[in-house]
């Protein structure tokens, strides 16, 4: 009995070894790394290390994303109190928190921009410009301070920019504004008046300044009553009509600048309207002949003088040498029409805006044509023979800063984009005000026909290629 006992736990013994065997041969010894660690428990490290490291970047993330927005918070809070020093401190604290977030640029340009410093608004864009490779905070830039840029100031102001957004004059109809994003078109005011245009636009971001004038003998009072400047909310709403000028006051040029309305009246002087009040106030009396902007000075010129005006309102010459029927403020220069009364014949001229270097580039600017200047080419617009009436013709053509390498952008007579119109019923005809805006030229064309005394003005557009040429309304 007991060697049975003995012989049964000889061969439990030996069956648990077999078993033994058999666990360790199935699973065998973990592997271990030179610290002596197996290989799943560095495994569970490096996991917990890379999770704690994810929560602590997704959580640096988050905190700095709550501190910029913090920042433009308070930046927000300043502009409102009219603290723009503290605003611009903000926002720089934005951008060092990420510098390349678009929203504090944008909000320090337009800060810099209220507070007169026209230098660090455009650098501010230009700085976009480096970041996002966008060319339209190069137009940002050229027009800081202002609401167009000068060369379609120049030009009855047709069109302006603004970010993405592009504002036409008289489309579709005269009287009318409208805005376009990309392929979206709103119109943000109608006059409901077709005998009436719109023109002299100037955009701040939060509202659009216009002029509204008659067009032909549309002279009755009541007609008269819905002339001059108005404000409208650049995403439309309630039109403010600011200014009603008088019977004996007309004004060819309205400017913004530094958060006011310039005008120029001719026989006059140049005046200042508030844009919240519509209040007018003289700035200068004389006669004057052009008034333009860079958006750190006004520019004017009479018939034998040019004169930059300050921020203070101080009036200081340019030059004494010629007169300025029209100018255009582009980069460091100043490119004009020479007056017709100091005996240019309206030659095309440029000098540095401290007055040096004073040159002629030649192309003739006759009074009822314009040029205008975008991205180092000057676009001017112009009949094919200004002397004689046998030829319809009309073109716009195109030129380098220094007047040379002439070029035809397109050639056309009306008929071409008018088929109701009879070409040889046209007594006269103009193309004028060149205004570019959203890659984009627009122009006034103008009619006067053998069978009637009066005129017919039809806007139109093409690509700055001269492709896609059209008329958008007529009046």
């Amino acid at each position: 009995m007991e060697t049975e006992e003995k012989t049964e736990e000889l061969l439990d013994s030996k069956l648990k070894e077999k078993r033994s065997r058999g666990k360790k041969k199935n699973n065998p010894p973990e592997k271990r790394n030179g610290r002596g660690m197996t290989v799943k428990k560095t495994a569970l490290i490096v996991a917990a290390v890379l999770l704690i490291a994810g929560g602590g970047y997704f959580g640096w993330k988050y905190y700095r994303s709550s501190q910029y927005q913090k920042e433009l918070d308070l930046a927000v809070k300043a502009m409102d109190d009219g603290k723009i020093e503290d605003a611009i401190l903000a926002y720089d604290n934005a951008i060092k928190i990420d510098d390349n977030r678009i929203d504090a640029y944008l909000g320090k340009a337009a800060a810099a921009v209220k507070s007169g410093d026209i230098d660090t608004a455009r650098s501010t864009y230009d700085k976009l410009v480096s970041i996002t490779g966008d060319s339209k905070y190069q137009r940002m830039s050229e027009s800081a301070g202002m609401g167009n840029t000068s060369g379609n100031y120049a030009n009855a102001g047709l069109a302006a920019s603004y970010g993405d957004s592009v504002y036409v004059a008289n489309t579709p109809r005269p009287g009318c504004l409208t805005k376009i994003d990309g392929s979206n078109e709103k119109m943000i005011f109608d006059l409901g008046d077709d005998k009436k245009i719109v023109q002299n636009i100037s955009v701040d971001g939060d509202y659009v300044y216009f002029s509204v004038w008659s067009l032909n003998n549309d002279i009755g009072a009541e007609s008269l009553a819905k002339n001059g400047i108005y404000r409208v909310p650049a995403d439309g709403g309630d039109a403010v009509h600011l200014l009603t000028p008088t019977n004996d006051f007309y004004y060819s040029n309205m400017v913004l600048w530094n958060g006011q309305l310039y005008l120029l009246s001719y026989d006059k002087g140049i005046y200042k309207v508030d844009t919240n009040s519509g209040d007018m106030s003289t700035v200068f009396e004389g006669m004057y002949e052009s008034l333009n902007s860079d958006g750190k000075y006004l520019y004017s010129g009479t018939d034998q003088s040019i004169y930059s005006i300050d921020s203070q309102g101080n009036q200081n010459l340019v030059t004494a040498s010629r007169g300025a029927s029209l100018i255009i403020a582009y980069q460091d220069k100043l490119y004009f029409a020479s007056s017709y009364r100091s005996g240019d014949g309206y030659e095309l001229n440029r000098i540095n805006k401290d007055g040096s270097d004073l040159e002629r580039i030649g192309q003739k600017v006759y009074y009822y044509t314009r040029f205008n200047i975008y991205d180092d080419t000057i676009y001017m617009a112009r009949r094919q023979s200004m002397m004689s009436s046998s030829d319809n013709t009309v073109q716009i053509e195109t030129y380098s800063l220094d007047g040379q390498n002439a070029g035809t952008l397109a050639s056309f007579l009306p008929s071409d984009l008018i088929g109701s119109l009879d070409n040889s019923s046209i007594q006269y005809v103009t193309v004028n005000y060149p205004c570019v805006a959203g890659g984009k030229l627009y122009y006034r064309l103008s009619t006067t026909s053998i069978l009637d005394s009066g005129y017919s003005n039809y806007f139109g557009s093409m690509d700055l290629d001269g492709q896609n040429n059209q008329i958008i309304s007529n009046g």
